[in-house]
């Protein structure tokens, strides 16, 4: 299947009539309309708890009618298609209309451009808080150490986290040096995208992910106190040595759904792509989440199966992994700023490479030249 992507055609959206129009098409257009005109202001989540209630299961089930009617030998290849287009911006709405009201649930964004200690309702806060210090406790005292240089000192106070005096002197001794820290609302963040349970980190994605394919950023609006101190941290975790990160990078996706063929249509050998968030992964390949089990025996849509494997030969990227929740901390999770990678002809792959994807299919690509 993957492995005969690159010789299988399929159409140019300029091949195609660009007046193309379906029930999905004017569903998703009369979504994202809707969707523009709401104000960030104290009626923003009721706003949209009336657009999700009227347009997002109709345009799911829409997506996986269409979807689901596709032949099985098809499933897993690229469609460049305006159908499939429409397919992907449908399946990407849904996705943003759930995970932004569920990011509602833990922050009440009522004014544009808001902190993430404005934002941030308590018990989120204090949750996030007990997380940090419950893996700051599981850590060792060298992992300690380097987290400690990389936080300003302050922040162990605001925060009410409980680190020794030789790790408050470890952070004093750097803020000396002027080497740029963290915040309180960079840690915060960090922690709460880096939770595996809070589920923030799709919000955070699904609303730069609608904008990318529909030109609406008011999703991407909303979760923006957390965005916005995460790009932040993430820039600031790339100026200390000891959270840079150079190598190979694996991630594990899922393709078997409604934005799959599209998808696939932007991840083929020479093309390159650059993702509109910084990207989740781990240097450490038997921890990249793609299923080993057979899921295309049927091409239902898929949620949660991590069906296919991306190898990044080489890319620069910032350790995250000890901002993770405790259950996690241990997958050497990295984040992949946001640059172009190049997709790779899997012939073109060294054998202990190609090796490392066992039984999964996977995708290949690096990060382009002039950034590595």
């Amino acid at each position: 299947m993957l492995h005969a992507l690159h010789h299988t055609k399929h159409h140019s959206l300029t091949q195609k009539n660009l007046r193309y129009d379906s029930y999905l098409a004017r569903l998703n257009s009369e979504c994202i309309s809707k969707i523009n005109k709401i104000d960030i202001n104290q009626s923003t989540k009721l706003a949209l708890e009336e657009i999700n209630h009227k347009y997002r299961l109709s345009i799911h089930d829409e997506v996986k009618c269409q979807y689901d009617a596709l032949h099985a030998h098809k499933v897993f290849y690229p469609d460049d298609t305006l159908e499939s287009r429409e397919l992907a911006r449908g399946h990407q709405i849904a996705c943003g209309l759930f995970s932004t009201q569920e990011f509602l649930k833990n922050y009440s964004v009522i004014i544009p451009g808001m902190s993430i200690e404005a934002a941030i309702h308590p018990f989120h806060k204090n949750y996030l808080i007990q997380s940090f210090q419950t893996t700051l406790n599981a850590i060792s005292n060298e992992e300690r150490s380097m987290l400690a240089e990389v936080i300003h000192p302050k922040v162990f106070d605001w925060l009410n986290l409980r680190v020794s005096p030789e790790e408050i002197q470890a952070s004093l001794q750097s803020a000396k040096k002027n080497v740029t820290q963290l915040t309180a609302d960079h840690v915060l963040a960090l922690v709460d995208y880096c939770n595996s349970q809070s589920g923030s980190f799709n919000s955070a994605n699904d609303g730069m992910r609608v904008w990318q394919i529909s030109g609406s950023d008011t999703l991407a609006k909303i979760s923006d106190c957390l965005t916005r101190p995460l790009n932040e941290a993430l820039e600031i975790l790339s100026l200390h040595e000891n959270f840079r990160y150079e190598g190979p990078a694996f991630k594990g996706v899922v393709l078997a759904n409604g934005a799959g063929p599209y998808r696939l249509a932007r991840m083929q050998p020479g093309m390159k792509y650059m993702s509109p968030h910084w990207v989740s992964a781990t240097s450490r390949p038997e921890s990249n989440y793609a299923s080993d089990a057979s899921c295309y025996s049927s091409h239902a849509m898929s949620m949660t199966i991590r069906d296919t494997q991306i190898t990044i030969l080489n890319t620069k990227a910032v350790k995250v992994h000890l901002f993770n929740d405790v259950s996690s901390i241990h997958q050497g999770e990295i984040m992949i700023p946001r640059k172009p990678i190049m997709f790779l002809s899997p012939d073109s792959i060294d054998h202990s490479v190609r090796a490392l994807a066992q039984s999964r299919h996977t995708l290949y690509c690096t990060m382009t030249r002039e950034y590595l």
